[in-house]
């Protein structure tokens, strides 16, 4: 090993300015195509659906006391400034991979100009340049930087070479060592609180200390037990978390994943990870085919993995033997090991694979890589250094292609698909991305794929009931739905979209029902409790319709759509004093919404504020110009209004005839517009002439249960009267 006089040694090392640009540029240059993509997956999980992301007090206050509570609080403060922008959620990941960048190569610098390691300073800064360049250009790398909640990975990674960092810097500054030796536990905990999965980072403190900076325990015992006993004290957080449910059945934490205890056990799950922890090393060495969800079966057998644990064994025997050797470059992969541990080892977890748990491993396999090319090829240095930053070059080049992926949901899946053919939620992804590109007969196909190749499994029934659903096919849906249901009964998803069926096809008893099964499974299902009180309001429980809607809003208290549907059920329960209250809450928490600025129009209505009424109308008409029903509703407002302030006749006549124009000469309303607001201005035998025509219309349509209402009106006009409502 190269070694330099101790003198050179105590200089104070420093950070060129010129590192920062390198990786800065280098990551800027990579990274740039990142910028347009969207949300995936758990993204709209941790993002969209967060409650503690969407208010960003409640965030602060949550950001040291909560599992990924530092996390969060940097999408809180996304989300205040661009709302659901994707842009700068991506911008932010791709900032923190480069500090993360920075910070390995300040520890790498200190750690390789350690006494005990002996790096010449111009020796150091060269590899450390290049282990860094090569670690924030590496593919593999990727995944948290594109997939926004994976934000939780980096920054445990980050505060985790912070840690390790602060750690050599208490070694080398007798001046501030108990300074370095607080930011050191503080850093601990933080990795933590971003990801439980830190909950190994003492340990690799305590073996890093050893192997690269102590002479001794006795030494590491003297001068930074305090330091050490810091770091263990994190601990304390993964009971306060729940870290120790993992090891219960059942158990979904948003945090761990879904627990997998009970389909397989932690042998088999310890087997299957030496199988994934060889395909991630290669590639680490060979990242061509890259994939965002792998979907990686169970194990069959021990046998089916049995060279792989054998080989993985092997490798973490010599690792053992290295450290208790005091071999320095042992913590590397007992570091690799450690860091994979909660993950890949005796804890099942639902997601098999998974290429973001790589994020710091990665670190340890790109250092050693390169520290061992510095050493063969010692003699050769700057040719060393030319080499590391072509592979550099050539890494970064596969990343640019893989940020490609990554363009869109459409991209993505289809990527996945491209190397895993039969992986099923893949295929239901692509399925919905297509659908939400208006490529609706694709996802269709992709659909009966899925049903093809996994005849058992209820989602490709399900989602293709739901498009089905969604295009108003409603006699396509329910077979569907119903086979959905019968493949899996304890999906509160699927009695939800069955009971829309139902609600929309008017079996309200049915719809009732599934309502409440939607419930059983799932009590916080805010749609269910939204759509059961309008069920409850249909049948005149009007109370109880209420009492659902609270329990809606102290679910989700922002959302405007719940305070909409309370003024409605409100008006039809006639309490117009409170529907009004309920409509103007509505129009604060969405200002330009048609159905709250409606709702608020019908509400001034239904209180007699006839002008307040049609001022609403008017700005949903300037708002959306082109739309049927606020033509419509204006129309008839000007044209019937009790308030003669309000009416005007000319302009109803005007608006009526362009909305018999748009919709066409079949549609009854649009007769019995025009027919009011010719009556309004006079014309009565022309009004009685149109009402006669939405008469035919209505029995010819089979809708004789509003010919009555029509026929009263008619009645109207033939005495020379226009129809107005009660005031």
């Amino acid at each position: 090993m190269d070694q330099s006089p101790q003198t050179h040694l105590n200089q104070q090392t420093s950070l060129h300015p010129w590192v920062w640009l390198i990786l800065l540029v280098a990551v800027a240059a990579v990274y740039a195509g990142a910028m347009q993509g969207g949300f995936y997956l758990d993204d709209y999980v941790a993002i969209e659906n967060n409650r503690v992301v969407c208010d960003l007090g409640l965030s602060w206050k949550l950001a040291l006391i909560s599992d990924r509570g530092p996390v969060n609080l940097s999408l809180a403060i996304n989300y205040a400034v661009g709302q659901l922008d994707p842009f700068g959620y991506r911008l932010v990941n791709v900032v923190v991979h480069w500090l993360n960048g920075v910070l390995l190569y300040l520890l790498l610098v200190k750690a390789l100009t350690c006494p005990k390691v002996g790096y010449a300073r111009n020796r150091a800064v060269g590899l450390a340049m290049c282990a860094s360049l090569i670690w924030v250009l590496h593919p593999l790398g990727s995944q948290p930087v594109l997939y926004v909640c994976q934000r939780a990975e980096m920054m445990m990674a980050g505060f985790s070479i912070a840690c390790l960092y602060a750690m050599v810097r208490s070694d080398q500054s007798a001046k501030n060592q108990r300074s370095w030796q607080v930011v050191t536990a503080l850093c601990c905990a933080l990795a933590l609180l971003c990801k439980m999965v830190a909950f190994t980072l003492p340990i690799i403190g305590v073996l890093f200390d050893r192997l690269l900076l102590a002479s001794s325990w006795k030494e590491l015992w003297r001068r930074r037990k305090w330091m050490h006993a810091g770091m263990f004290a994190s601990w304390l957080l993964l009971q306060r978390f729940g870290f120790y449910n993992m090891f219960s059945t059942g158990v979904n934490k948003e945090s761990i994943g879904a627990s997998m205890s009970g389909m397989i056990r932690p042998f088999e799950y310890l087997t299957v990870q030496s199988g994934i922890i060889l395909h991630y090393l290669k590639l680490s060495v060979w990242p061509h085919v890259l994939i965002f969800d792998y979907g990686w079966p169970p194990p069959e057998s021990f046998g089916q993995y049995a060279v792989a644990f054998g080989v993985l064994a092997v490798l973490f025997c010599l690792t053992v033997f290295g450290v208790i050797r005091s071999v320095r470059w042992a913590i590397l992969p007992m570091a690799f090991f450690l860091i994979l541990a909660p993950t890949s080892s005796l804890m099942p977890i639902a997601d098999l694979a998974v290429e973001h748990r790589m994020y710091l491993p990665l670190v340890c396999v790109c250092v050693g890589l390169t520290l061992l090319l510095g050493r063969l090829c010692h003699r050769y240095f700057r040719l060393t250094v030319i080499l590391l930053l072509a592979v550099s070059v050539i890494l970064g080049l596969r990343t640019m292609v893989r940020v490609q992926d990554y363009r869109s949901s459409l991209t993505l899946w289809r990527s996945v698909l491209d190397a895993v053919p039969n992986a099923p939620r893949a295929r239901l992804h692509y399925a919905q991305a297509l659908f939400d590109a208006n490529r609706v007969d694709q996802a269709i196909e992709q659909y009966h794929i899925g049903i093809e190749h996994h005849p058992d499994d209820s989602r490709f029934y399900h989602n293709l009931g739901e498009l089905y659903l969604k295009l108003g096919q409603l006699s396509q849906a329910r077979p569907l739905l119903e086979k959905a249901l019968t493949l899996m009964d304890q999906d509160p998803v699927y009695w939800f979209n069955l009971a829309k069926l139902d609600r929309l096809e008017g079996r309200i008893d049915q719809a009732l029902h599934g309502y409440e099964q939607t419930l059983k499974l799932q009590p916080d299902h805010v749609g269910a409790l939204s759509d059961m009180a309008d069920i409850l309001a249909m049948k005149g429980h009007w109370d109880e319709a209420l009492q659902r809607l609270d329990q809606a809003q102290q679910l989700a208290p922002n959302q405007g759509m719940l305070q909409i549907n309370r003024a409605n059920i409100l008006l039809r329960a006639g309490r117009p004093e409170s529907a009004l209250a309920a409509a103007n809450k509505a129009v604060v928490m969405m200002p330009y919404h048609p159905a709250a600025l409606n709702g608020l129009a019908s509400a001034y209505a239904a209180n007699g504020q006839w002008a307040n009424a049609r001022d609403v109308f008017i700005k949903l008409l300037k708002q959306s110009p082109n739309n049927v029903g606020n033509i419509q509703r204006l129309a008839w407002l000007l044209a019937t209004c009790p308030d003669p302030n309000v009416r005007d006749g000319q302009q109803a006549l005007s608006l009526a005839k362009q909305f018999l124009q748009m919709t066409g000469p079949e549609n009854p309303i649009a007769w019995d517009t025009l027919a009011a607001a010719l009556a309004q201005n006079g014309q009565y035998d022309q009004a009685v002439k149109a009402i006669d025509q939405g008469i035919a219309k209505l029995k010819a349509a089979g809708r004789e249960q509003l010919v009555e209402s029509y026929t009263q009106r008619r009645k109207s006009y033939e005495h020379d009267k226009p129809y107005h409502l009660a005031p």
